[in-house]
């Protein structure tokens, strides 16, 4: 490796560096990230949900009303 004018020691600490690096912005970053998005995911789930109860809900007020009208 020292023909191709690579240090093998630095190759190491390089790769050791990423590695950390890697787990690092993993642990600070991406997972936080996910865990936000998944919250966010869920509460657009419930109001859509929410919102699906209150049309029928609308609907069954409604025909209620034509039959009293009626």
């Amino acid at each position: 490796m020292e023909g191709l004018g690579i240090n093998p020691w630095m190759l190491l600490a390089q790769i050791v560096s990423f590695l950390l690096l890697l787990f690092i912005l993993n642990a600070v970053g991406y997972k936080p990230i996910q865990r936000i998005l998944r919250e966010r995911q869920e509460r657009i789930q419930k109001g859509l949900e929410e919102a699906r109860a209150a049309e029928e809900a609308r609907a069954r007020v409604e025909a209620e009303r034509e039959e009293i009208l009626a």
